[in-house]
């Protein structure tokens, strides 16, 4: 049998999440997941549309905001 030594490693992504109107985050979308060497802090923050537009591409602050018809807001976050 091999073994194999434990890897401790990160990862990083951008995205868009889909918000419940009770803050209930419904999904995620990650177009482009990266595994880093180390792993950093924990956690997710919001994206300002200058920062979304860097990381996943000038139609994605399209894709943001309120969804009326859904009662839901799509809004772009790293994590």
């Amino acid at each position: 049998m091999t073994e194999t030594a434990p890897r401790t490693t990160g990862a990083v992504a951008a995205g868009l999440a889909t918000i419940a109107a009770d803050g209930t985050v419904l999904d995620t979308w990650f177009p482009a997941p990266e595994l880093t060497a180390e792993p950093g802090p924990a956690g997710t923050e919001r994206l300002s549309a200058e920062r979304a537009a860097e990381l996943l591409g000038g139609g994605a602050t399209a894709a943001t905001g309120p969804d009326a018809r859904r009662g839901v807001e799509v809004v772009a976050v790293r994590t």
